[in-house]
Parts: C-alpha cells; structure tokens; sequence
C-alpha cells in the first residue's frame, strides 16, 4: 500500500496505520512495499507505458515515501518527466521530499489537473495498492476522479489488491471489516469492469508478486488481541482458504495477499 487518498471511509482507512508511516514503511509486511524484485512488474509495466506516451508528469497517487518514483526516475533512460507524490500523510512525503522527489499534500478525489501540470503537457498516474482504501463505496469515486484530471488517451498504470476465487474475494471483504477497517476487494473481472464504467479502457492486466500476509503483521498493523485473531482464523477456515493456498491454525494464519497490475487509457 502506498497511500494517497480521501474519503471519510478513506481517512478512517488510513488513520487506523499511522504508525506504520514513515521510515517504518519500508519494513512492513517483510519489506513488501520497498523490495525492488517484488516491485520490478510494476516498474517495468509503468516504464514500458511512460515510452509510449512520453509525459511531462508522471505523479504517483498515494507514492508514500517515493519507491516507486524513485526507482522509476532511475530506469527512464534518459527521458526526464517530472514526478510528483500525491499523498495526504505528512510522514510518508517527508521521506519523499527528503529522497528529492516532488510532492503534492492533496487526496485523490480532491485532484486537478492544474496543480500537476501546465497546458499542453502529458499526464501520466501510477499508483500501488491504494485502490482497496476507498471501501466499497468509494472506488467508484476513486477511479472516476483520475479519470477526470487526465485528456482522453492518457495513461494509467496501477497495482490493486485482488483475489481470483470468489471465495479469497468474499474472505477478505470480511476479515478486513473485522480489524476495524472498510477495505474492499474485488475479482479481475470485477475490477475490468469498474474501470471501464468509470471511463477507462483496461488495456492489459498482469499478475503481480503477492504479499505474505500473516496474522502477526496484521496484530501490529491494527492492533489486534488473541481473540480478534482467533476469530480471523474461524472465518478463513469457513472459507475454506485453509484446504488452499493458506495455513491456518487456531490463532495464527499465512498466505498470499495478491495483486494485478492495470494498464488503462482515458476514454
């Protein structure tokens, strides 16, 4: 997760994992979201997509502490767009402006055109986990906000959580809930389709590394108690993601938390 956002739900979401903000960012989840093998997918698909379109402005909603800015900015190959962290915590874009990479203090759905670029230039977004944030209700709005601060023809590349099985899908809409936090999940169909409802044509979706999720990461992350996890545990098995790719045991589990890569173009 890279965190750039604003609804109510939103900032609930975010509020809830301040204390992983930071420089405590790059270790979370066995250093998931600063692990450049576990990134390259990303980063290959948003260079590959930046040479196409060539922008002036590649701006990363939700970049957290610029990782994947960073790294991006290093595989550009002599192209120089400007790159912009879009965030609303002060603690991630510290890190960001100290590693000398633009930034912006604005949610998502507050976003303009205007403050990114200037007329005639190119837009090019990118962002890594952020989608889930926005609940169920809100990614609609999410999408279609981006939507409105990019011309027709205008390039999306991001990483969303998603979960092939309806059942992985219907487990973690449930869990989450349950640490306290309004995320939602959605299948690859699922998320094609509320792309395209919201202006966008998805041009390519691509596997992703996963994340290991474990119950010990999650306690830290929400602060959550032997019985919460107990309960996390019965509903996993209720699932049945215990008989799949997840060890679950009576208050301890471990699995992958996995992602796709979407490549979309405004209509």
């Amino acid at each position: 997760m890279e965190l750039g956002l604003k609804t109510d739900t939103c900032s609930d979401n975010v509020s809830k994992e301040l204390n992983y903000h930071g420089g405590k960012w790059a270790t979370a989840h066995c250093s998931y979201f600063s692990d450049l093998v576990k990134a390259t997918p990303m980063l290959d698909a948003a260079r590959s997509t930046a040479e196409r379109c060539r922008p002036e402005i590649i701006a990363d909603i939700g970049g957290g502490t610029g990782f994947l800015l960073r790294h991006l900015r290093d595989r550009m190959k002599g192209q120089r767009p400007r790159l912009v962290n879009v965030d609303i915590s002060n603690d991630q874009l510290q890190v960001c402006s100290e590693r000398g990479l633009d930034t912006l203090f604005c949610s998502a759905l507050d976003l303009r055109r205007e403050m990114l670029l200037g007329e005639g230039e190119r837009l090019m977004l990118i962002s890594r986990s952020v989608l889930h944030y926005f609940g169920r209700e809100g990614q609609d709005r999410f999408l279609s906000s981006l939507r409105s601060v990019m011309k027709k023809g205008e390039m999306m590349v991001h990483q969303p959580a998603c979960f092939a099985s309806k059942e992985e899908k219907e487990c973690m809409n449930e869990i989450y809930p349950m640490m306290g936090v309004d995320k939602f999940y959605m299948t690859p169909y699922e998320l094609r389709a509320a792309h395209e409802r919201n202006g966008w044509k998805v041009v390519e979706i691509l596997n992703a590394p996963p994340l290991d999720l474990c119950s010990e990461d999650l306690a830290d992350r929400y602060a959550l108690g032997e019985d919460d996890l107990k309960r996390l545990c019965i509903t996993l098995r209720r699932y049945g993601l215990n008989r799949g790719t997840f060890e679950v045991d009576d208050r301890r589990f471990r699995g992958p938390f996995t992602y796709r890569i979407i490549i979309a173009k405004a209509n």
